[in-house]
């Protein structure tokens, strides 16, 4: 692997962990606005695939 395609291949890593991270926080703001307006708990988790943990993460 030359120095170019290992510089690539970093780049593409570190722009697929932004968009996962970024996808993570717009679930949970979803989820959040859910239980804001009285949704489930067990709804939320099925809708947006959190777990009780996420739950509990969105409350604190």
């Amino acid at each position: 692997m030359t120095i170019a395609e290992y510089l690539e291949q970093k780049g593409f890593e570190n722009g697929l962990q932004k968009g996962i991270e970024k996808e993570r926080e717009t679930v949970l703001k979803i989820a959040s606005a859910m239980l804001a307006k009285g949704f489930d708990q067990t709804m939320v988790m099925q809708l947006t695939g959190l777990s009780t943990e996420d739950l509990v993460e969105i409350s604190q």
